[in-house]
């Protein structure tokens, strides 16, 4: 491999790797659950973190990047609980009025410049890591790993958007479910009003009567 490639890898894998130390990039945002994984009833798989998750701060004002919170995070909320606390609080913190849930993303880096977060995308060209095929195959590995733990069976994944479609498409032979409902991306309140996916929305309004009338709580 020539000095071009050996450098364009060192950069790829300083951007998505956890370091040799265990030390993730400072814009890594972990998969979440709200309870033990092989417990796991419903997971929402999304695309990749973006600002308001990266920069998220609990409440003593620490930095603690989660899935899921800021508007798109309230939108899941309100359509799946009636809630206006964005559902990545919701699981991070246990809650337990809800069902066994878990958020995955395809990607726990993201995949577009966050300003003051991740400058290093803008060398690597932030549209060339989607299309680096080093990349997707690291994202669909590291994907199958990642769903592999949440062992129940039953499950109901939540395929959400496109890009996530993509790849879950890819390992779905792989994964152990019940269900898979495809639904647009809950970002700008896609759910609410999106023909194209009508008769998903519907199973996911469907889905969401099924766990409001839920009695299992998170262990």
């Amino acid at each position: 491999m020539d000095n071009a490639n050996d450098c364009e890898d060192k950069k790829l894998k300083d951007y998505f790797w956890i370091d040799k130390e265990g030390n993730p990039p400072p814009y890594y945002v972990e998969d979440i659950q709200n309870c033990n994984p092989s417990k796991v009833d419903y997971i929402l798989l999304c695309e990749s973190p973006h600002k308001d998750e990266v920069n998220h701060l609990d409440k003593e004002g620490h930095s603690h990047p989660i899935p899921l919170v800021g508007k798109t995070g309230v939108g899941v909320s309100s359509f799946l609980f009636h809630e206006t606390i964005p559902i990545g609080e919701l699981i991070d913190n246990k809650c337990k009025t809800m069902p066994n849930m878990a958020i995955v993303n395809v990607s726990n880096v993201p995949l577009q410049i966050i300003v003051g977060c991740n400058e290093n995308a803008k060398e690597l060209g932030i549209e060339s890591i989607r299309e680096n095929e080093k990349v997707k195959d690291f994202l669909l590995n590291d994907l199958k790993n990642r769903l592999s733990k949440y062992s129940n069976t039953e499950k109901t994944i939540i395929v959400c958007g496109g890009f996530a479609d993509a790849y879950f498409s890819k390992i779905q032979k792989d994964i152990n479910y019940h269900e898979i409902i495809t639904v647009p991306h809950p970002s700008r309140n896609q759910w609410s009003f999106v023909e194209k996916h009508l008769d998903d929305i519907r199973r996911l309004r469907k889905l969401s009567e099924i766990i409001n009338n839920s009695t299992s709580l998170s262990e």
